[in-house]
């Protein structure tokens, strides 16, 4: 919208910005439609184990065919979390393409990036096994899926 000094008159200025905050508000109200619908699919043991996470990361469903029942328990807790990794991720690119449009391509990325879980299964480990293998933990985010604002871990 151009300044004011750029209209004839001031209701025409005023015109204006009523229109171009109605279309923010428009904006506004399909991303946030956007984000309640936003889920995420991850699929892991060559397709033996699927997760579907809501926007918030939250499991809506757990499949397991009947190929995934053989791998053993350690082989399927793997799977398992490698495919709820894959969905949350998943969830996270669907909930920045519904705000790219509201706040930019760049902020989306920005702010939603951080909450991106690893993409390799070694990170999976819980933060003291990795420092014992000599990772720091330094240059990760603060924010967590499996740590709270209160300091407690969920493992």
């Amino acid at each position: 919208m151009q300044p004011l000094e750029n209209y004839s008159d001031p209701e025409s200025w005023l015109a204006d910005l009523k229109t171009e905050l109605s279309n923010l508000q428009e904006q506004g109200q399909r991303a946030n439609e956007a984000l309640q619908q936003a889920q995420g699919t991850g699929t892991a043991a060559n397709g033996d184990v699927t997760v579907v996470v809501g926007q918030s990361g939250q499991v809506q469903s757990l499949k397991l065919n009947d190929k995934a029942l053989h791998l053993g328990p350690t082989k399927l807790s793997e799977a398992i979390l490698t495919a709820l990794r894959k969905a949350q991720n998943n969830a996270i690119d669907a909930a920045r393409d519904a705000v790219a449009g509201l706040i930019g391509e760049e902020k989306a990325h920005e702010f939603l990036d951080r909450y991106r879980l690893p993409d390799d299964e070694e990170d999976l480990s819980p933060p003291d096994a990795r420092l014992a293998a000599g990772d720091d933990l330094e240059d990760r985010p603060s924010a967590s899926w499996v740590r709270k604002d209160d300091g407690h871990k969920r493992w």
